[in-house]
């Protein structure tokens, strides 16, 4: 289709243009105002200028065609799917001594669903699913009411579909090659189911489905193949849509609309479930929670990656993965103060300056350092064996520190074992002046 400059500013008295779309097939569309309402309309009409007689009447049937379409579905009122761009009026005019036909239908607002697909890849993305399944969804609101009606589409492609992301609102355009069953005894619904599911394929693969080869067939019996991970649920419909046997495909759309919705109410428990399990993970984290927690919420982000939820999981998993990781390297780092390592080990905890925990050991390794130093060498390699075996004592965990804390409590009694002799240096030298701050916090830290 091609754009030409206007030849007319104004149709019929009523519907202003500035530009004309001529197509090989049905002739010429205005994207017009009606200035009796001012709403924007899209007329079809024939090319005024097709010297071919055979594609004029061509196009005038195509016309036909989509305006019969278009009133039986208009005629079920309320009832009618929002997604399909309704007829706004139609009539003969004369042009050259011939009386040619014309219809106003809505303008599809919107990006068509190519461009959508397109503005993904150049992001380095594929359709999310949550878009592909309300986008395939409304369309098959629209199939599903014309094949109860005796009509078969039979021009289901990405080009003919708008989508308008503010409203989640699908618009299905062009009903020229419509069919009607009461007309053709070989008219199948099967077709659109076929063509539904090559759409499927298209939006998920970023790919024109290409049937395999009847030889190829025989010998494989396969005749989709995904390049994509797909639930298995979805798989099935999209395979069961592509059957290269009508009679093996659903029935018509309502039976694959039905599939579809039944797939979409267990992908959202599914969803939901992950979600928990996640928050579920966040509340007392270790690696093996987070680690699972992780793979449910690759489900969630396949469905839907821009979802706020999903993103906002992501940053509560990703710092949980990261106080973790500090942990572990905080840990080996009281590890090396366990062997006596006060000056290497000060330094590294210096990098974990935010952390309360790094800043107790850091102090505790300080005050080491600093009551070291008034110390003869021999006293003060005495006084760091034991203060790294009160380390490696704490790192036992908090009961051990409440141990500590009674013992300080109950100074008359005296240490026996040699546990209780680290013990007592350890409440000898939390009594100390420099260190009688850090008890508290590390209580809090460990408890």
């Amino acid at each position: 289709m091609t754009n030409q400059p206007a030849q007319f500013s104004l149709f019929l008295n009523r519907y202003s243009y500035d530009s004309i779309k001529v197509g090989s097939k049905t002739g010429e569309t205005l994207m017009a105002i009606d200035e009796e309402t001012m709403q924007s309309v899209v007329v079809k009409r024939p090319g005024l200028t097709q010297p071919n007689p055979d594609l004029l009447k061509s196009s005038q049937a195509d016309l036909l065609r989509e305006e019969k379409a278009l009133k039986a579905l208009g005629s079920l009122g309320s009832n009618t799917p929002p997604a399909l761009c309704r007829l706004v009026d139609s009539g003969d005019f004369v042009d050259h001594e011939l009386k040619l036909r014309y219809l106003v239908l809505e303008h599809a607002r919107g990006t068509p669903v190519p461009e959508l697909v397109d503005q993904y890849r150049q992001a380095g993305q594929l359709l999310p699913e949550r878009l592909v399944l309300e986008i395939t969804t409304q369309l098959l609101d629209v199939l599903a009411a014309a094949h109860r009606l005796g009509i078969v589409y039979n021009d289901v492609k990405p080009d003919h579909l708008y989508w308008e992301d503010a409203r989640a609102q699908l618009k299905v355009i062009d009903w020229g090659n419509a069919i009607f069953m009461a007309e053709d005894a070989k008219a199948s619904p099967a077709e659109d189911v076929f063509q539904v599911g090559e759409l499927l394929y298209y939006l998920i693969e970023d790919a024109i489905y290409a049937p395999p080869v009847p030889g190829a067939l025989r010998e494989s019996r396969e005749w989709v193949s995904f390049t994509q991970h797909l639930q298995p649920g979805l798989k099935r419909i999209i395979t069961r849509s592509l059957n290269p046997d009508p009679a093996q495909r659903y029935e018509h759309a309502g039976a694959l609309q039905r599939d579809l919705s039944e797939y979409r109410s267990s992908r959202r428990s599914s969803l939901a479930e992950a979600q928990l399990e996640i928050k579920q993970a966040l509340v007392a984290p270790n690696r093996e929670k987070l680690e699972h927690a992780y793979q449910r919420l690759e489900e969630i982000v396949s469905f839907d990656a821009a979802d706020p939820q999903s993103q906002k999981l992501k940053q509560e998993l990703d710092a949980a993965w990261g106080a973790i990781n500090r942990q572990q390297q905080l840990k080996g780092i009281v590890i090396l103060l366990s062997e006596g390592e006060w000056l290497e080990s000060q330094q590294d905890l210096q990098k974990y300056a935010n952390e309360p925990e790094a800043r107790f050991w850091s102090d505790f390794a300080n005050s080491v350092i600093v009551e070291g130093r008034s110390m003869s060498p021999e006293a003060r390699r005495d006084f760091e064996r034991r203060a790294a075996a009160v380390v490696k004592y704490m790192l036992q965990g908090p009961q051990k520190l409440n141990e500590i804390l009674a013992v300080l409590e109950n100074q008359g009694s005296q240490p026996a074992s040699p546990d209780n002799r680290l013990l007592g240096f350890a409440c000898e030298y939390f009594n100390s002046a420099l260190l009688a701050s850090t008890l508290g916090k590390l209580y809090r830290l460990l408890r």
